[in-house]
């Protein structure tokens, strides 16, 4: 009997200890909540020290490629102007969803988990990771608003969603975007953080200098990446110093006395359009001019890019200072009466038109046939500014041509000569073949004489298979002696390659033999 009465006062005991203990547990979760609050609704309350119905929301939307500069402007920003920031975890919910909401809602509840990334290209062959959704804490220093003042910055990243064809196959992604939310007291406030952050992202983009690349689908452009190029500089550019000058006036002296000309209400959208044969050296007129505009962003456009006019000159505004550089314009720009995407041309010249004057946009166009082109795109001052001609080289310049060219090869003044007399016509571009040509042909000749050299090291079985130890390709060919020979057999093969037949004089002929 007395055991039976003791177990019948130690299980109430038991269970009163229990639900003391769960008490005590709950009260001190509940105290730590208001204390050091967990869920990110009473976090905020907390740290704005006010309802959150009385904070204001504002938003902006970014591309989703330019994720690296955002970011490189965040720390920026809240480096030099804020007392502190604190990271508070990535949300599954937008911002102003949150403020919004009830206490008693999943979003006010929710517990922010750690910070995500995303890798993005920043370079040629180079990535980083950068955060893609985190919330900030911040508070102000004195002079970066009101003294003191708090705010929150929400940054989320968004992938386009992938559109599917009728197998269910992925063919295009919509572009991906980014949110930049910033929950404040005032909108004065917030109209301080938006151009803090923009002059930042400006001045600190990661594309700035450099030549980007792309990438195009069903919704515009879905990615950046980078195009590595080789510089021209000046002493690579050979053009008749009246066509350079021409040039350098038009496009590089406009944008350097450009804060005196937009004083003048000068609009800073130019553009110039390079006509002449193929193979003239457009293109690389397009690349002595970002070598001279080392702030501007460079996108080349050709093929199916050329359908894309809206999304690309929304890029080049975006990323401004910038260069535009369209290849072959006369593809999508002929005379509309024979045009069949006369609709892609009238968007390309509402783009144009559509700059605001203050927008550092250069358009460069490149076309063989200056005839075929669009009347409102040639003659339209403010799409158009200047027309240069891009003439064929004359005999100075054919000789400096073949001299730079052949710089790692033996070429004697008189044989330099003949083949500047037998290319009279010629472009930069046929020069060029003439003189790789001339270099096969060279080490063709001479290859006997390269293997007796240790150029090339019969194998196993007598084929030339590999260079001996420690010997550089570099070293074996370094100033290799080309001859009229191979010179001018060159040049017949680059005739034959274009017209199909070409007459051989018995000069030439003699010495090939």
């Amino acid at each position: 009997m007395l055991a039976r009465s003791d177990d019948t006062f130690v299980i109430p005991i038991i269970f009163g200890s229990a639900v003391a203990l769960a008490l005590l547990w709950g009260g001190a979760v509940w105290a730590r909540e208001r204390m050091y609050p967990k869920q990110i609704g009473r976090r905020l309350s907390r740290f704005f020290r006010l309802p959150l119905d009385k904070l204001e929301i504002h938003e902006k939307t970014y591309p989703g490629y330019d994720l690296a500069s955002v970011n490189l402007a965040l720390t920026s920003f809240h480096d030099e102007r804020c007392e502190s920031a604190t990271a508070a975890g990535a949300l599954t919910h937008p911002l102003r969803g949150l403020v919004s909401s009830l206490p008693t809602t999943f979003a006010y509840k929710e517990k922010p988990t750690k910070p995500t990334y995303e890798r993005m290209p920043v370079d040629v062959e180079r990535e980083e990771s950068f955060v893609s959704n985190c919330l900030w804490l911040m508070a102000l220093r004195p002079g970066g608003g009101s003294p003191g003042e708090r705010l929150a910055l929400h940054l989320s990243f968004n992938k386009g969603a992938p559109v599917y064809d009728e197998d269910f196959e992925v063919k295009a992604s919509k572009g991906s975007t980014l949110m930049l939310t910033v929950a404040c007291r005032s909108r004065a406030t917030a109209d301080l953080i938006f151009n803090e952050v923009e002059s930042r992202r400006k001045r600190l983009s990661i594309y700035r200098g450099k030549v980007v690349d792309p990438v195009m689908d069903g919704g515009g452009i879905s990615a950046l990446g980078f195009r590595r190029i080789k510089p021209v500089g000046e002493a690579d550019l050979v053009l008749p110093e009246s066509v350079k000058s021409l040039v350098l006036r038009s496009v590089v002296g406009f944008y350097k006395h450009k804060e005196t000309l937009r004083g003048l209400g000068v609009e800073m959208k130019r553009g110039v359009l390079f006509h002449g044969p193929p193979g003239t050296g457009k293109t690389s007129i397009s690349l002595y001019l970002a070598n001279h505009l080392p702030h501007f962003t460079v996108c080349f456009v050709s093929g199916q890019r050329l359908m894309f006019p809206r999304e690309l000159c929304r890029m080049a505004r975006y990323l401004q200072p910038s260069m535009l550089v369209f290849e072959d314009i006369d593809l999508i720009a002929q005379e509309r009466d024979t045009n069949g995407l006369a609709t892609v041309l009238g968007e390309l010249m509402n783009q144009i038109d559509g700059c605001d004057p203050d927008e550092q946009v250069l358009f460069v166009m490149n076309t063989n046939s200056l005839d075929r082109l669009e009347q409102a795109v040639r003659n339209r001052p403010g799409r158009v500014d200047q027309i240069v001609h891009i003439p064929l080289p004359d005999a100075g310049a054919r000789r400096q041509l073949f001299r730079q060219f052949a710089q790692n090869l033996k070429l004697a003044d008189d044989v330099v000569e003949r083949a500047v007399e037998a290319t009279d016509g010629a472009t930069p571009a046929l020069i060029k073949e003439v003189v790789k040509r001339a270099a096969v042909n060279a080490v063709e000749r001479a290859g006997d004489d390269l293997r007796g050299a240790g150029e090339i090291a019969p194998g196993p079985s007598g084929n030339g298979d590999a260079a001996p130890a420690g010997a550089e390709a570099g070293e074996m060919t370094e100033g290799l002696a080309v001859t009229e020979g191979d010179l001018m057999l060159a040049v017949q093969q680059v005739q034959l390659m274009r017209h199909g037949a070409a007459p051989v004089g018995p000069r030439i002929a003699d010495s090939i033999l």
